[in-house]
């Protein structure tokens, strides 16, 4: 794979945030490559008002209110300065993060056609170090996904694994499932580090098909190459 130029980090929140940037710092060659941070107001934030005087579950099970729309303000401003922080340490030539509401995953699908690489933050499910999983792609097609698995499973001092549909021809897969499903379903059961894929090879290649990569993976998601087509958008 040629050095990557141009790599674009992002996140609904610091937490997310920093397991794409330790995942960034893994490869050296990011160094010399132009870096911009993503921090996305997910739409959520925007129904805190009405949520008010309710109590949410947190992921480790402990029962908390729903922060106030100003409490949720300041707790953005200090993900923002993380987030920025850790763009500087990584790369003395990174960009001022960008801010926007919306959808993570929509923005991150549609300005991925901008970028060499784009890796999607999502802290680990399991918080110990796992395996790089590769989807792989059809033979014949660039080997840039399965060459930048390999060069952050060796940075990691870890392993790769690369998964594949069986519908497709020869793709070399160490495992093969008959349906994306089924695939999915063997990510979810995996330690993953990071979950590695090439938009223009297949087979996830719509945003509500990334939606469903993501929550199995429970890790960064790192994109490569451009889709063929039109982008499948949500209704």
């Amino acid at each position: 794979m040629r050095p990557p130029r141009r790599i674009l980090i992002g996140a609904a929140s610091y937490a997310d945030a920093r397991a794409a940037l330790r995942l960034a710092r893994q490869l050296a060659v990011t160094l010399q490559a132009e870096v911009r941070g993503l921090l996305v107001e997910e739409a959520i934030l925007s129904d805190l008002p009405r949520l008010a005087r309710q109590r949410v579950v947190t992921a480790s099970g402990a029962l908390h209110d729903v922060p106030t729309a100003r409490q949720a303000a300041r707790m953005i401003e200090h993900d923002a300065k993380a987030f920025q922080s850790g763009l500087a340490e990584l790369s003395a030539t990174a960009r001022p993060l960008e801010r926007r509401r919306g959808d993570l995953t929509v923005a991150m699908w549609e300005d991925a056609r901008e970028w060499d690489v784009v890796v999607y933050g999502l802290r680990e499910f399991h918080g110990l170090g796992g395996r790089i999983v590769l989807i792989a792609p059809a033979a014949g097609t660039a080997r840039d996904a399965a060459d930048l698995a390999e060069d952050l499973a060796w940075a990691a001092g870890t392993t790769a694994i690369a998964l594949g549909l069986a519908t497709c021809s020869d793709t070399g897969a160490d495992e093969t499932f008959p349906d994306a499903a089924a695939l999915l379903a063997r990510i979810s059961r995996l330690n993953c580090a990071a979950v590695v894929l090439d938009r223009a090879a297949g087979p996830i290649r719509s945003v509500d098909q990334l939606r469903a990569l993501l929550a199995a993976a429970h890790c960064p998601v790192v994109l490569v190459g451009q889709p063929t087509g039109a982008v499948a958008l949500p209704e």
